[in-house]
């Protein structure tokens, strides 16, 4: 099975399917790049994010191993 990588498109589209980069970006983590960045702020954009990565995303949640300034339910709700 492939993972989708992180890629920006001539078409201003972001493919990803790694948890981090939404993570860095909802955190506003340095880590992440500025071009990635754009995107993800560009209300213009088509952003394809795997379900699995919200799912992921609650697992750690759970676990205590990730914390978000934000509920997660408040991001699922600002991606729809």
């Amino acid at each position: 099975m492939r993972h989708w990588m992180t890629l920006k498109s001539t078409c201003n589209a972001l493919f990803t399917g790694y948890s981090h980069s939404l993570i860095w970006f909802l955190e506003d983590d340095e880590r992440l790049s500025d071009t990635v960045k754009d995107i993800f702020s560009d209300d213009n954009a088509d952003i394809y994010l795997s379900i699995v990565s919200l799912w992921e995303m609650a697992i750690k949640i759970g676990l205590g191993k990730l914390k978000l300034s934000q509920l997660l339910e408040q991001v699922i709700d600002t991606l729809e």
